[in-house]
């Protein structure tokens, strides 16, 4: 994430540049609403970049073609293919995922809200229930952004708007956030010297 502050704070914000970057479970963005998602975020004239995830494109190389085809003829939608995923994360006016944890990354280096899209809940372990800490991609939500269900992207141009003209007011939530999960990379060293000043040598 340092990498990705460094950027940010080396890059303008590209105000109508929305970043689409999902995760790559079965019920994410990319498997049930792109299509739908972009249609709305076209009719409100942003540039949009859909970032797949790697694991996407690997598992599901037929559904990417066909995203790929039907998005072709669309102007204002591009693919971010860069081996970083900051290139196009550091500078994007707003980011659009679903339980994707690049939403803590952008919210925290760009401190910028995000626009999710409530999607079903990212299980992958089928023990999951038996702990009660929650993912905190889900957590903060709330917090970091607007969320809209799938059956509601027809209000995806209007969220981008709030999101845009409140972003400096999340940016005091954003902070909170950011200092109850982020450990400052100051906190190893102070560990190490923790660790030296215990050893009798």
């Amino acid at each position: 994430m340092e990498e990705l502050k460094q950027r940010a704070a080396a890059s303008e914000v590209v105000e109508n540049k929305v970043l689409i970057a999902p995760s790559w479970y079965s019920e994410g963005i990319l498997n049930t609403c792109i299509l739908e998602l972009v249609n709305y975020l076209g009719e409100a004239k942003e540039e949009i970049w859909i970032r797949p995830h790697p694991e996407f494109t690997k598992r599901n190389p037929k559904i990417y073609k066909q995203l790929l085809a039907k998005t072709k003829g669309a102007r204002n939608i591009r693919f971010d293919t860069s081996p970083s995923v900051y290139t196009h994360l550091a500078n994007a006016g707003v980011l659009v995922t679903d339980r994707s944890g690049i939403a803590l990354e952008y919210a925290f280096a760009r401190q910028r809200p995000v626009l999710f899209i409530d999607t079903p809940l990212k299980i992958q372990n089928p023990d999951v229930g038996k702990f009660s800490m929650e993912p905190l991609e889900n957590k903060y939500r709330s917090q970091l952004g607007i969320s809209l269900s799938p059956s509601e992207l027809s209000r995806a141009g209007e969220a981008l708007d709030k999101l845009k003209s409140s972003a400096a007011d999340y940016r005091t939530s954003i902070k909170t956030v950011e200092q109850e999960v982020v450990f400052s990379p100051a906190y190893w060293q102070n560990g190490v010297e923790f660790i030296r000043s215990q050893l009798t040598l």
